[in-house]
């Protein structure tokens, strides 16, 4: 399989005094998507991309997975578009904390993530 890319991978781990003070200066922004959006990926792993497409219908709540649709995927030549994850215990209880469960699971787009910072 070929990956597009410099070919230097990064491999980053936050402490957990790391964590509580990400943690802390999101709650002051206003948007509390934000907040919710950087706990999940905490909890899970998933990429960016990968939280903004997730749909309340690609998760099986019952098994605690999650069907994650890979779309401009870095692995070129890969033979699924869908990715199947088991998601823990404590991330599916904290979806089911969310209110709306209908369409997509973040109503934000990338740009707003991206800018709201600056």
């Amino acid at each position: 399989m070929k990956v597009r890319g410099s070919g230097e991978a990064r491999i980053s781990f936050f402490s957990k005094d790391n964590e509580r003070r990400l943690l802390v200066a999101l709650r002051e922004l206003s948007n509390p998507e934000h907040l919710k959006l950087t706990k999940l990926a905490l909890m899970t792993g998933f990429k960016r991309s990968e939280l903004l497409s997730m749909n309340w219908e690609n998760i099986e709540r019952n098994r605690s997975i999650i069907h994650l649709k890979r779309r401009n995927c870095a692995a070129v030549n890969s033979l699924g578009e869908v990715r199947i994850t088991p998601i823990t215990d404590g991330a599916m209880k904290f979806l089911k904390e969310f209110k709306n469960k209908k369409g997509k699971v973040f109503k934000m787009t990338k740009g707003c993530l991206r800018y709201s910072f600056n």
